[in-house]
């Protein structure tokens, strides 16, 4: 039984997940403490009209949206907003490129309205979510939102992936 075995080892799992995050010397770790610092800087904070931006596609952004209601939750302040890659990336780069879709364009349905999405995700914190790392549409977006000023973070199902590749400065 496939979902009996992956049931019984679940506990295991998670176990040595959390103990990841509790080593000081481990990629979890260290990645946690610079995506919090991250988020919660103040002067960050001040600058940028949003503070996270997460992308993902498909069961990523279910996950990712999920994880930005209970960021929301236990941190009401924070200004997050959570979009399918496709559409944040449609959104990025359809302001640099000088096309408009009027009304219905997707920054209008993704990011607050105002200024453009590029400005309004200079200074933010954003998350790529993807369980392969290998995701297009949220590596393509990763890197449009890293042009456009964001510090991106990535969560994965490995650590040498792509994505994390893709993203880096």
């Amino acid at each position: 039984d496939v979902v009996g075995d992956d049931l019984r080892d679940l506990p295991v799992l998670a176990s040595a997940l959390a103990r990841s995050f509790r080593l000081d010397t481990s990629p979890n770790a260290a990645a946690a403490r610079a995506f919090a610092k991250a988020v919660f800087d103040a002067d960050r904070m001040r600058r940028s009209s949003l503070d996270v931006v997460v992308v993902a596609v498909e069961a990523s952004l279910w996950v990712a949206e999920q994880w930005a209601a209970n960021a929301r939750a236990a941190c009401p302040v924070l200004r997050v907003v959570v979009a399918s890659a496709n559409k944040a990336l449609a959104a990025l780069t359809a302001c640099e490129s000088g096309t408009h879709g009027g009304a219905t364009s997707a920054h209008a349905t993704v990011f607050p309205s105002g200024d453009t999405p590029a400005r309004r995700c200079r200074g933010a914190v954003a998350l790529a979510v993807s369980h392969s790392g290998q995701t297009f549409p949220t590596l393509n977006a990763a890197r449009a939102l890293r042009d456009a000023g964001a510090d991106v973070f990535v969560v994965a199902g490995s650590l040498d992936v792509q994505l994390a590749e893709g993203v880096k400065g």
